[in-house]
């Protein structure tokens, strides 16, 4: 059996200031599917144009995986009801250039 040289317990401490860490919360820790969904965010933002589909997908999980209502979206961008459930359907999407402006904002919202 493999023994560690020194206890682990008396290596860490979460609450010693000294040592830099942090107590974990979830105000300090990331989900790791909201991280990589930020990512892709970004790089959809950044191609020029967005496609369609990618557009529609990415408002599509910001509501049903990551909980952004469809009522920030109408206060943010001066929506009527119901347009951003067209957008999920590739409906009636946003002009090609506004695009990459509405995914960094979604992104700003994780």
């Amino acid at each position: 059996m493999f023994k560690l040289p020194f206890s682990a317990v008396e290596q860490y401490d979460s609450n010693d200031p000294a040592k830099g860490t942090k107590e974990m919360s979830p105000d300090n820790v990331t989900s790791l599917p909201k991280e990589a969904f930020r990512k892709k965010l970004k790089a959809l933002a950044a191609l020029h144009p967005v496609p369609d589909a990618d557009f529609a997908d990415a408002v599509y999980a910001a509501q049903s995986q990551f909980g952004i209502e469809e009522s920030s979206f109408r206060a943010t961008f001066g929506l009527t009801q119901g347009a951003v459930e067209r957008w999920t359907m590739c409906k009636n999407l946003p002009q090609p250039s506004v695009r990459p402006a509405i995914l960094e904002w979604i992104a700003g919202e994780l």
